[in-house]
């Protein structure tokens, strides 16, 4: 059996370990397939930002084409709207290359541009485009007086004149752009001239011309002479002028023309670089993907295979625990059938056995009471001495099936522990004298002490010790019974019992098996072998469990055993009424004048009521089933009826419940005593509940039927 346990548990073991495997399995590849699918997903998102930049490159190239309209529109116009937009342009033009710059840092082509440089030159070129604009402007305020209609200018003659003269200093600047040897790269070059930064890659030469305009004004000179020369000169400044500004304006075309080739030529390059990069990108990220993605169909059936493999565990797991439970209430529903066919079984060899002892026990107690001769007598007692020990071992027996359906329940009879102890002692020393064995007592109890709790429970605990006591020690031997009560309070305390031998010991590695079910401890002396069923000490265990106390031993081998019990008990307030002697009340007493009908189907069990009833006197009649003794019954009255349970025909049972429905309300209250070898508490409440007054469990004595007759006849 304990391999067979072994082997179940190591299989649940490996099971566990197989189970906790697979899962950790199971979250491996999990976390695997996670990081391939975050390469994917990220090989992906660098695809889409190959594509931003071909559109981050045209939106370079159409706002600059904007920037450049606001820019003219602007120098036309002067209206400030324009230049505000044309300067958010180039700030959004700056911003992009700036963000770009950054991530083609390392793209050469990039830098070998001039971009920067040519769009510097042209900011440059717009600002002396609409200074030079301005002084147009400003010019074209300048027109010669006969040109405005209405205005008339008359110079006297006859007068004579101071001759003025009146300088005016007309200022042009002449731009010039010289670049430097020293080329930058194109990358940084448009990024600095977009972002309108210092320019470093060509100087600026601004050559100032001044025009001084001298007029003339005399009494000699006539108002022709005066409006030609007027007109000539402003003529040749406003020419001038228009000159300087063509020139500007042609170079700020070059300049644009410049700008747009160049920034063309490198957003083209910049396309070829970043096509063939995103071609060799992408060529990789397509070969790292699908290598990934077989990865990630290989996990993902390695994952199917995995949940696979735990659903069809777990639904076996289900089924093998579906399987075991049903088992369980096979096997459950077998141990409740086995345990009622156990009792049933005992029950019926308890009656079986007992109703033979009944008739032992009283045949040997009727012969007792004649004073036989003394060869006679010496197997009188060798017949009772067997029939007690039989009996002790069908009680032990019943008890302990009692217990394992939980019938045992503990009852409170007030009782003075010292007269149960001097009693128990008493009656015991028989066996010691038998064996010359010195039975040693100390009893440490006030003789008025009185508690209140199961006697006879108690008793049957003190008398399995002190016989187990004589039984393993030798002849000469010696058992010493110690008692004492310790008073908690004024209404509990503790019983104390403890009972030594010198007997043959128990080895310290048998102590705790003493008190486990049909054990028997072997010894090499066949003299100490143990008899009996070995339940006396598990049946005193727990009773003492029932009473919540403890019991003990202490033990050495060759050297004797100690055992020791402490009950706590409550103590009794009330007096316990004197019982009368049964031997002075007798059955003579009792029955007298009375008239009994006795019913069982064993003859000699009616034998020895009979011989009970003689011996005092009785008037009675016997039947030997129910049927006969009902019959009886109609036709004869009586005055108790004393009737086996379990009879053939008719038992006791049947007979009770037609006698307390006759018609006759006298005759149908009749005492009725049954007797069974069935002496459970439900079996006895059920037997009293049909209608019998009390109930005598097999085998029983004179003096039993003694105590029930007078409960019941009184």
């Amino acid at each position: 059996m304990k391999s067979d346990i072994r082997t179940v548990s190591l299989k649940s073991f490996a099971w566990t370990i197989t189970l906790i495997l697979i899962l950790a399995s199971f979250v491996f590849i999990t976390l695997i397939t996670n990081s391939k699918s975050g390469i994917v997903q990220n090989n992906i998102r660098v695809l889409r930002n190959g594509n931003d930049n071909y559109r981050r490159i045209d939106t370079c190239i159409s706002v600059l084409y904007v920037a450049e309209n606001n820019s003219r529109l602007y120098a036309v116009t002067s209206d400030e709207r324009f230049l505000d937009r044309y300067t958010q342009q180039m700030k959004t033009v700056s911003s992009i290359l700036d963000d770009f710059q950054e991530e083609k840092k390392k793209q050469s082509f990039f830098n070998n541009l001039y971009l920067p440089q040519l769009l510097e030159n042209k900011q440059i070129k717009n600002e002396e485009f609409i200074y030079l604009r301005k002084m147009v402007d400003d010019l074209m305020l300048f027109r010669p007086e006969q040109e405005q209609p209405e205005v008339k200018v008359t110079i006297p003659v006859a007068k004579p004149y101071i001759v003025k003269t009146t300088t005016k200093v007309a200022k042009s600047d002449s731009v010039t752009i010289v670049p430097r040897k020293k080329n930058k790269k194109l990358w940084r070059r448009l990024v600095e001239a977009v972002s309108n930064k210092t320019a470093d890659s060509s100087e600026v030469k601004i050559a100032a011309l001044h025009t001084t305009t001298t007029f003339a004004d005399s009494l000699a000179l006539n108002s022709k002479k005066r409006e030609v020369i007027s007109v000539s000169v402003h003529d040749n400044s406003l020419a001038k002028a228009r000159h300087e500004l063509n020139q500007a304006e042609l170079e700020l075309l070059v300049i644009n023309n410049r700008i747009f080739s160049n920034l063309q030529s490198a957003l083209k390059a910049l396309k070829t670089e970043e096509i063939k990069d995103v071609e060799t990108l992408r060529n990789s990220i397509l070969v790292q993907t699908s290598d990934n993605m077989t990865e990630l169909d290989q996990l993902w059936w390695g994952n199917v295979a995995i949940v696979l493999i735990l659903t069809l565990m777990i639904l076996w797991n289900i089924l093998r625990l579906y399987k075991s439970e049903k088992k369980i209430l096979e096997y459950s529903i077998l141990t409740v059938e086995s345990a009622r066919k156990k009792g049933e079984f005992l029950s019926h060899v308890s009656h079986e056995i007992r109703t033979p002892l009944n008739s032992i026990i009283g045949f040997s107690r009727q012969i007792d009471f004649e004073k036989p001769k003394e060869d006679l007598q010496m197997k009188i007692n060798a017949i009772k001495n067997s029939s007690d020990v039989l009996l002790m071992l069908v009680n032990e027996i019943l008890d302990f099936s009692k217990f394992e359906s939980g019938k045992i329940k503990l009852v409170d009879h007030k009782f003075y522990p010292l007269e149960m102890l001097e009693n128990i002692t008493g009656m015991l020393s028989v066996l010691a004298v038998n064996k010359e064995i010195l039975l040693h007592k100390q009893f440490e109890i006030d003789q008025s002490l009185m508690l209140s709790g199961d006697d006879f429970r108690l008793k049957q605990v003190v008398i399995n010790l002190i016989t187990n006591a004589i039984k393993f020690t030798p002849q000469k031997g010696e058992v010493h019974i110690w008692a004492s009560f310790d008073k908690v309070n004024d209404h509990q305390g503790t019983l104390k019992i403890s009972v030594t031998d010198s007997g043959v010991g128990i080895e310290d590695k048998n102590l705790k098996l003493i008190f486990e079910d049909f054990t028997q401890i072997e010894s090499a002396d066949e003299r100490n072998r143990q008899q009996g069923t070995g339940l006396g000490l598990p049946i005193c265990k727990r009773i003492v469990d029932l009473f919540q106390g403890t019991i003990g031993v202490q033990s050495e081998l060759g050297k004797g055993s100690v055992f020791k019990i402490e009950i706590p008990l409550a103590m009794a307030v009330e007096k316990i009424k004197a019982e009368e002697d049964s031997g002075l009340t007798g059955i003579g007493k009792l029955l007298r004048d009375k008239k009994v009908l006795m019913v069982d189907d064993i003859k000699i069990n009616l034998l020895l009521l009979g011989r009970i009833m003689d011996k005092n006197a009785i008037r009675y009649d016997l039947a030997s089933d129910g049927e006969e003794a009902y019959h009886l019954f109609n036709t004869t009255d009586y005055d108790l009826i004393i009737t086996d349970v379990q009879m053939p025909k008719m038992d006791g049972l049947q007979l009770t419940k037609l006698v307390r429905n006759d018609s006759n309300l006298l005759k149908s209250g009749i005492p009725i005593i049954g007797y069974t070898g069935n002496v459970a508490d439900d079996d006895r409440s059920h037997y009293l509940r049909m209608g019998m007054n009390d109930l005598l469990g097999k085998p029983f004595t004179e003096s039993d039927l003694v105590e029930v007759l007078e409960k019941v006849i009184s």
